[in-house]
């Protein structure tokens, strides 16, 4: 366990932590819009990222690291501009005031990790011998991740052998 799979717990749990308080109602959309935008941004850098770089000058590792970001802020820009326009349609209610407590807590645990996936990856998917190493190889969580994601081992295949374990 490294700093970056310290932070990675301390960002879990003060994002468990303000589930709890903000409870399930405050919590849900905001973990669906993150978790939507992770996958999206996973299912889409993959063929983006091909595209920019047959049409640009930019390495495989920076066009995919580019277009995932890019993917992830276009989707929660959407999930935002969907959530104010269903603000006052949709609202989830929940009487038991435990139940909410520990379903906040539970939304705001998979928001934050969906995050820390979020950032982690696009530091991985960086062409840059530091953090690949730092966030790729030394991180448990990081290391998870590459395994758990094929869109990642295509992207160290062609940035080299600073990554392969």
């Amino acid at each position: 366990m490294n700093a970056v799979d310290i932070g990675v717990l301390v960002i879990v749990l003060a994002g468990t932590i303000r589930g709890l308080y903000r409870g399930f109602s405050g919590e849900i959309a905001a973990s669906l819009a993150a978790v939507f935008a992770f996958l999206f941004g996973l299912h889409m850098s993959g063929p983006l990222g091909r595209f920019l770089t047959a049409h640009s000058e930019l390495s495989r590792g920076h066009a995919s690291a580019l277009t995932f970001v890019l993917c992830v802020i276009v989707a929660l820009v959407g999930m935002l501009a969907i959530r104010i326009l269903l603000k006052h349609t949709i609202r989830v209610i929940v009487d038991n005031k435990q139940v909410d407590r520990i379903g906040g807590c539970a939304a705001g645990f998979v928001k934050a990790l969906s995050f820390c996936a979020i950032v982690v990856l696009v530091l991985i998917m960086w062409p840059h011998p530091y953090l690949n190493r730092a966030f790729g190889k030394h991180s448990a969580f990081g290391r998870s991740l590459k395994a758990f994601v094929p869109e990642i081992r295509e992207t160290l295949d062609d940035i080299g052998d600073s990554l392969r374990d």
